[in-house]
C-alpha cells in the first residue's frame, strides 16, 4: 500500500469517532457569555444562547445532557400546542441547571396588551413543554420557571409553567427535579402530566382551573397560590410527602394522596371528586398549625404537630423508584428507606419560642419580609423571641398583628 492510500484511510478513522462523540453532548447554553451564540457547535467554550437554541440543534441525540448557565433566560422560543413556549423539546432531553433555582430562571410572558389584568392571550409565551414519546422521561433539574402564562382560549391555555403534551403515558415522560414554579398565571394548571420531586409550587395563579393536573408530586411544596372560584390548588394525579399549604382555597379536586401535609388556618379545605388519604393530615382533622410558616418558606413540622410519625416510606416508591430520589426530603435531608417516617415534604421537626404571630389582613394587601400572602390570615412560629419582621402595607387598611 503506497503512502498516499495509507494517509487516506486514516484521516477517515479518525474523523468518525470524532462525529460521533460530537452528537453525544454534552451542550452547554450560556446567555451572559460574550461569545454565545445559537449558531455556535454548543460547546462549554462556545456555548448556544438561549435553551431553544440547543433544544433545536439537529446532532442533539435523544437523552443528550444539556447543562444551563445561570442566567435569565427570556429570549428564543417554539410554537407548538397552541402557544409560543421559551422552551421546547419533542425528544428526551436531560437539561440541567449549573447554578441551580436561584440563579438560573426560564422566563415566559403574558400577553398584556391583549388582558391588562391577567396576562392571558394570544401572544402568552407558556415557560416549557415536552411532547417527547419515549417511556424514559426527560429530566429537568435545578430551574426557576417564572412569569409564564397561556392563552384564554381552548388552545394552549393549559400548562403556564410545565406541560407535557405525551398523554399517552402522561406524569411519567416529564420529570421536574429540584424546581420552582412562580409567578405564572393560567387559564387552567400551572403544570400538566409532570412528575415533580422537591420542587415548591408558589405565588401563582389559576383562574379557571387548579394549579396541577394529573401530576405526581413527590417531597414538595405548594403554597400561597390563588385557584379559580372554590377550586383548589390540586387536581387528580398522586402526592407523596407534600405539604400543601395557605393556598386560595387549599384543598384537592380528586386524586390519591399519601403521607401529605393540607394545612389551611383562613378557611377549611376544599375537597371536590373524591380524593383519597392515606396517612395525611387535613385541617379538618388536624388543625391548620404543622408546619413553622407558610408565609415565610419555613416548611419544618412543629413539635406536636399530627404529622410525626404517622408517614409510610413505603409509599413513597408510588411516584419514583430512583434510590437517589427517594432518599432525600425536600431540603435534602435524609428519609428512611422503611418504617413510620414524618408526614409532609419536610423530615425536620423544630420547637418554636412561646410565642407565634398572627397577621390579620382583612381586605389590605401587605408584604412580610417580601412575601405577599393570598389568605387574609396568615402566621409564623419564630424559633427565637424577640424577633423582627419587615411588614409593608401594599394598598387598604387596616391591618393586625396578634401574638397567640
Amino acid at each position: 500500500m503506497n503512502k498516499e492510500k495509507q494517509l487516506v484511510i486514516l484521516t477517515t478513522m479518525m474523523v468518525i469517532p470524532f462525529a460521533v462523540c460530537a452528537a453525544n453532548g454534552p451542550w452547554y447554553v450560556d446567555k451572559n457569555d460574550p461569545n454565545a451564540s445559537d449558531l455556535n457547535p454548543g460547546t462549554e467554550a462556545l456555548p448556544f444562547k438561549t435553551i431553544q437554541g440547543a433544544m433545536d440543534n439537529s446532532a442533539r441525540g435523544w437523552g443528550d445532557f444539556v447543562y444551563v448557565k445561570p442566567g435569565y433566560y427570556d429570549e428564543g422560543g417554539a410554537f407548538a400546542g397552541g402557544i409560543t413556549n421559551r422552551v421546547y423539546s419533542n425528544k428526551r432531553v436531560n437539561l440541567v441547571a449549573t447554578g441551580g433555582p436561584s440563579r438560573t430562571f426560564i422566563v415566559g410572558a403574558g400577553d398584556w396588551a391583549h388582558d391588562p389584568v391577567n396576562g392571558l392571550g394570544p401572544a402568552a409565551v407558556r415557560c416549557f413543554m415536552s411532547e417527547d414519546t419515549t417511556e424514559t422521561p426527560s429530566m429537568i433539574t435545578g430551574f426557576t420557571f417564572m412569569g409564564g402564562a397561556t392563552t384564554d382560549t381552548a388552545l394552549g391555555n393549559w400548562g403556564a409553567a410545565a406541560f407535557n403534551n405525551n398523554s399517552k403515558n402522561g406524569a411519567a415522560t416529564l420529570r421536574l427535579v429540584d424546581c420552582v414554579i412562580s409567578n405564572c398565571t393560567a387559564t387552567s394548571y400551572f403544570a400538566r402530566r409532570a412528575t415533580l420531586v422537591r420542587c415548591l409550587i408558589s405565588e401563582n395563579r389559576s383562574l379557571g382551573g387548579a394549579g396541577t393536573r394529573d401530576c405526581g408530586m413527590l417531597d414538595c411544596v405548594i403554597v400561597n397560590n390563588k385557584g379559580g372560584t372554590g377550586i383548589p390548588p390540586i387536581s387528580g394525579g398522586m402526592t407523596c410527602n407534600c405539604t400543601i399549604a395557605e393556598n386560595d382555597p387549599n384543598g384537592s379536586d380528586g386524586g390519591e394522596h399519601f403521607n401529605t401535609i393540607f394545612s389551611a388556618v383562613s378557611g377549611a379545605d376544599v375537597w371536590t371528586g373524591s380524593p383519597s388519604f392515606t396517612a395525611c393530615v387535613r385541617t379538618s382533622d388536624d388543625g391548620g398549625f404543622h408546619i413553622a410558616s407558610p408565609l415565610l418558606h419555613d416548611f419544618r413540622l412543629l413539635t406536636g404537630s399530627s404529622a410525626i410519625g404517622i408517614g409510610d416510606a413505603n409509599h413513597r416508591a408510588k411516584i419514583v423508584s430512583d434510590a437517589s430520589l427517594l432518599a432525600e426530603d425536600y431540603l435534602h435531608g435524609p428519609v428512611a428507606e422503611t418504617g413510620a417516617i414524618n408526614a409532609g415534604a419536610v423530615q425536620t421537626v423544630m420547637r418554636p419560642a412561646a410565642a407565634g404571630l398572627f397577621f390579620h389582613s382583612g381586605a389590605v394587601r401587605v408584604s412580610i419580609d417580601g412575601r405577599i400572602p393570598v389568605r387574609m390570615r396568615s402566621y409564623v412560629f419564630p424559633e427565637s423571641w424577640p424577633t423582627q419582621y419587615q411588614v409593608r402595607i401594599v394598598s387598604g387598611e387596616p391591618f393586625g398583628i396578634e401574638r397567640f
